[in-house]
């Protein structure tokens, strides 16, 4: 009866899943989202689950969020759709556990739109 298999992270801390758009294009996005099925217990993800964007193939990171105590099953949302929120703009993202259990997820989304990497007012494009 459950038609929704979960990723099962039992042994490792330092996971992380995400995504990276093409060379030269970033993410800017309106909201990020995981959806947790199951939780007998919310320690593995309160302080220990982020959320990081890089333009660098990671060798620096930003970290945008950090779950906390309101983390509950189900989709929990990372809004950038507020008033006076600057919407990130990463090459890559990646949600980030420090702890084990910590990237036990079902389901992640990016909500937003890809865009050239460039703020030149009439940027060259070659048809």
């Amino acid at each position: 009866m459950n038609t929704i298999v979960d990723h099962k992270d039992t042994k490792t801390k330092g996971c992380n899943f995400g995504m990276t758009f093409k060379k030269g294009h970033v993410g800017v996005l309106d909201e990020a989202k995981v959806f947790i099925n199951f939780i007998t217990s919310t320690a593995p993800y309160v302080n220990k689950l982020h959320f990081e964007g890089s333009n660098d193939g990671w060798l620096t990171k930003e970290r945008l969020f950090t779950y906390g105590q309101d983390v509950h099953e189900g989709w929990n949302y990372i809004n950038y759709r507020d008033e006076g929120l600057d919407k990130p703009a990463f090459n890559s993202y990646r949600f980030y556990g420090d702890a084990t259990g910590s990237c036990r997820v079902t389901e992640f989304t990016l909500v937003g739109i890809e865009a050239i990497n460039n703020e030149e007012p009439e940027p060259q494009c070659t048809p």
